[in-house]
């Protein structure tokens, strides 16, 4: 027996007190709690609010600068034909009608060819201004664009309203 350490207890007898204690402690454990609190679902639906709020604003946009692609590309086959009968006829005209353009040259899902226009033109002076007026088409998503105006200049200049 040695003075730091105390008399031994035998072992059977720390055995039986280890299975004690483990016991007693086991007595006194919480249960473990099955789901989620209230609290935390609230802060997961508040984060998820939060994301959509930001999310839909920008989702539209993109969506709506989509469908101003399809006039944009529009315009530039306008724009090429208006240059080229510029130069066969020493020109411009200011019917849409007059370039040869059939309905399939322009026909899109927002826009057809009922929705351009050539606003001005002057051959002088080398300007024109053509126009695309979502509220002016008969395509079959006509009705989705009907707020979306493109006009594009002489340069290839593409703005987000109507000609001045």
């Amino acid at each position: 027996m040695s003075e730091l350490t105390g008399p031994r207890r035998p072992r059977q007898q720390e055995g039986r007190e280890m299975k004690e204690l483990k016991h007693q402690r086991a007595a006194f454990t919480p249960p473990l709690r099955a789901g989620f609190t209230l609290i935390e679902l609230l802060v997961v639906v508040i984060i998820v609010a939060v994301l959509a709020a930001v999310g839909v604003p920008l989702l539209s946009a993109n969506v709506t600068r989509a469908r101003g692609t399809e006039a944009e590309t529009g315009l530039g086959t306008l724009r090429t034909a208006l240059r080229a009968y510029g130069v066969e006829n020493s020109a411009y005209t200011t019917t849409v009608a007059n370039l040869n353009l059939t309905a399939d040259d322009l026909r899109g899902q927002f826009y057809n060819l009922g929705a351009y226009t050539i606003k001005s033109a002057d051959f002088a002076a080398k300007t024109f201004c053509i126009e695309a007026d979502g509220s002016d088409s008969t395509a079959p998503g006509a009705a989705k664009v009907a707020s979306i105006d493109r006009s594009m200049d002489q340069d290839g200049t593409i703005t987000e309203a109507l000609c001045p």
